[in-house]
């Protein structure tokens, strides 16, 4: 491929498919010329379901974090506390894994995510598809225990939802707040009003 056609391809912004066969280089210089700035993972994320996620990553791109989910198929199935995350990330953040662990009292299941960070005019957004799998009373069930999705995170709460900010963790926290501001004559985003800890 010519000189010209790269410069052209730069510019135009066209997709290529690149031969195997093709040189080292040629490849270097298309990934130099990624359009894409690269994302920052570090942070608060929240999706359209009203979770909310705390995610932190070492220079090695390896995740951990924090989980609050707002959804579950039962009360209690999310656990009495955050969901805790582990994965991993390329050096730039725009390729990530992750997982997160519900133990409940009632059911156990793991979820798992993974997806591209997309930089676009100064936002950050996270694009996901998840797997989630449960464990349910008779082994035979394997047609049900597994449900999948997607989620779209933002730096700006879509949903309300569990908060570590509120002391909430699970749905079931989330409702008790909810009845407590409600009792108090508060509304939700009073950040005066002192919400007693429930974990």
């Amino acid at each position: 491929m010519g000189v010209f056609t790269w410069i052209y391809c730069l510019f135009a912004v066209c997709e290529q498919t690149i031969d195997p066969s093709s040189s080292p280089t040629a490849i270097v210089d298309l990934v130099t010329h990624d359009f894409n700035t690269g994302c920052n993972l570090k942070g608060y994320w929240y999706n359209q379901r009203g979770s909310e996620m705390y995610l932190q990553v070492t220079r090695e791109g390896y995740i951990k974090g924090e989980y609050r989910t707002a959804v579950e198929f039962s009360d209690g199935a999310a656990g009495d506390g955050p969901s805790y995350i582990t994965g991993w990330s390329n050096m730039e953040g725009t390729v990530f894994g992750f997982t997160a662990l519900y133990e409940g009292y009632n059911t156990t299941s793991a979820a798992s995510w993974t997806g591209v960070c997309v930089h676009c005019d100064g936002v950050d957004t996270l694009t996901t598809l998840w797997v989630l799998h449960r464990r349910v009373p008779r082994q035979c069930q394997e047609d049900i225990t597994t449900f999948t999705g997607s989620d779209i995170f933002t730096r700006v709460e879509q949903e309300q939802g569990p908060r570590r900010s509120d002391n909430t963790n699970n749905p079931r926290d989330f409702k008790e707040r909810l009845r407590f501001l409600e009792r108090n004559g508060a509304r939700s985003t009073d950040e005066t009003t002192t919400f007693p800890t429930t974990t």
